[in-house]
């Protein structure tokens, strides 16, 4: 073999090992990056039951203000009634 020859089947070996090593590196990235998205895919739902949870108390709130203001108006209705 003669010099070029043997510079060019080592760029390709340094070439081939370099991608083989990117592709190994690339797949735990990507391994990593898919624990990291079932993760937040956890905390996402998490969230989204404490927070039809508070929604749930927030209405329970307004119907029973909702429900005192009705009953506050039967008894204003029921001293006018009374007072004329």
């Amino acid at each position: 073999m003669d010099t070029f020859q043997v510079i060019i089947s080592v760029a390709i070996f340094v070439t081939v090992s370099f991608f083989v090593f990117l592709s190994v590196q690339l797949f735990f990235v990507l391994r990593e990056l898919r624990e990291i998205l079932k993760k937040t895919n956890s905390i996402m739902g998490n969230v989204e039951k404490m927070t039809d949870g508070v929604k749930e108390s927030v209405e329970h709130v307004q119907s029973s203000m909702k429900q005192i203001g009705a009953f506050l108006n039967v008894v204003e209705f029921i001293k006018n009634k009374f007072n004329k």
